[in-house]
């Protein structure tokens, strides 16, 4: 454990970060991290554990709304690792990432919250391959076609191109893959 490799990469995944909206990587403190100490901003906001534990009476059209706004800034913030780059986080548990509502005014009236994301723990990050990150493309596009024999072929190399291996399943084996892959 590292906590300076730590710092090197929260201060790159904050820069790689900065223009998406509404998406926060703490930064390190110059001069508060050693190897095995890392002092860092403080980042507003409760994990999804709490979320989820506080938000079980409410209507379902209210997670519905919250878990969309939570795919699209988790969708930005992933895809532009993955594909920007390539530097991402390897350890996205509900513990590592903070949400908090932020209430505006408009005209004196209150508007909807604002979901903001703060993403802790850089402890696993990972840079990817110019390779891996065009095969994880191309798994994409695979996944974005209809699904019929053909794209499940597509679906099913690609994801193997990216390094996964089942032990023989037998003839099913590219359709079980791409009905994973699209779950």
């Amino acid at each position: 454990l590292d906590f300076s490799n730590e710092a090197v990469c929260m201060n790159s995944m904050r820069v790689n970060l900065q223009g998406i909206k509404n998406v926060t990587v703490p930064s390190a403190l110059p001069g508060l991290v050693t190897p095995r100490m890392l002092v860092m901003d403080f980042v507003e906001g409760r994990n999804l554990n709490a979320i989820k534990k506080e938000s079980n009476d409410l209507p379902a059209w209210k997670k519905r709304a919250f878990g969309l706004n939570l795919l699209s800034l988790m969708s930005q913030a992933w895809g532009r690792m993955i594909f920007g780059s390539g530097l991402m986080h390897g350890d996205p548990h509900p513990g590592n990432l903070l949400i908090s509502l932020k209430r505006r005014r408009f005209l004196g009236r209150f508007l909807p919250p604002t979901m903001e994301l703060g993403i802790i723990d850089l402890g696993q990050a990972k840079q990817l391959t110019t390779q891996t990150q065009t095969r994880l493309a191309e798994l994409v596009l695979a996944l974005s076609a209809p699904s019929t024999a053909h794209s499940d072929t597509l679906v099913a190399s690609a994801l193997r191109a990216t390094g996964l291996r089942f032990e023989r399943m037998g003839s099913e084996e590219d359709a079980f893959l791409a009905r994973a892959a699209r779950l």
